[in-house]
């Protein structure tokens, strides 16, 4: 590594506006987790109001990502991915009578929105083309056999809930073949992924019989929730990895 480089992006050279963002993303992100514990605990005291904090968070991280980042594809369906979670988050937390459908069918939009980020921005034509079919066959797939496991029990929300999770897993896997040009972002879904899954656990006794022996009983009946607490970071993060694009051209403004 040369000198006048960053040690996370090597190809933004010095100076610019943050000169080491590797340092600047971990700050924002252990501020954010701070405000994030102090916030929630006061919300508990008062009577907890922790999921709507959830949803302005989300739309904070929307418009941290408009002020931070430069237009772009990447840009374009990343903001529009976090402007269809807040409408996700309207219908699922926000109002008082929770709407799951329109809000997993939000849910679903956003991640179509980051299959387009990663799709267009990838340079691999033979790699498009799998993520291409694979995508397709994982979303049949998802749907199929939530009809053949649940049957009868298959509703709206299981069937878009499904084809979700299988949108959401397939970018997970092809941020982090592409971790170079994708880094962060990966990092962010797979956050986000692990919060989703927490989700599912917790609601998948409504479909099926769950052992109290399983994994997924300990999960969901555990008195201490992880959904909130990875689904945030991941939000902020999904923002953040916007920045350095922002740098890039910071840096190539200083030549």
């Amino acid at each position: 590594m040369t000198a006048g480089k960053t040690q996370c992006f090597p190809h933004i050279k010095k100076p610019f506006a943050i000169v080491n963002n590797c340092k600047f993303i971990i700050s924002a992100l252990a501020v954010f987790l701070a405000l994030e514990f102090i916030i929630a605990n006061l919300m508990f005291t008062v009577g907890g109001y922790f999921s709507f904090f959830s949803f302005i968070f989300v739309v904070f991280a929307c418009l941290f990502c408009a002020l931070s980042a430069e237009p772009s594809e990447k840009y374009i369906f990343t903001q529009l991915g976090l402007i269809l979670t807040v409408c996700a988050d309207f219908f699922l937390v926000l109002i008082p009578k929770q709407q799951r459908l329109p809000g997993m069918i939000f849910f679903s939009a956003a991640q179509l929105m980051y299959f387009f980020m990663v799709y267009s921005t990838d340079d691999n034509a033979a790699r498009r083309k799998v993520h291409l079919v694979l995508r397709i066959v994982a979303s049949v797939l998802a749907v199929v056999l939530t009809l053949a496991v649940l049957g009868p029990a298959a509703d709206g929300v299981a069937l878009v809930s499904m084809f979700y999770y299988a949108n959401l897993l397939i970018n997970v896997v092809f941020s982090f073949i592409n971790f170079k040009k994708h880094g962060i972002f990966a990092i962010a879904l797979l956050i986000f992924i692990l919060s989703d899954t927490i989700i599912g656990f917790n609601n998948l006794e409504k479909y099926l019989f769950v052992s109290r022996r399983s994994l997924a009983y300990y999960i969901s009946n555990s008195e201490f929730d992880l959904t909130y607490v990875l689904y945030l970071p991941s939000q902020i993060l999904l923002a953040i990895s916007l920045i350095p694009q922002k740098l890039k051209k910071l840096g190539n403004n200083e030549k």
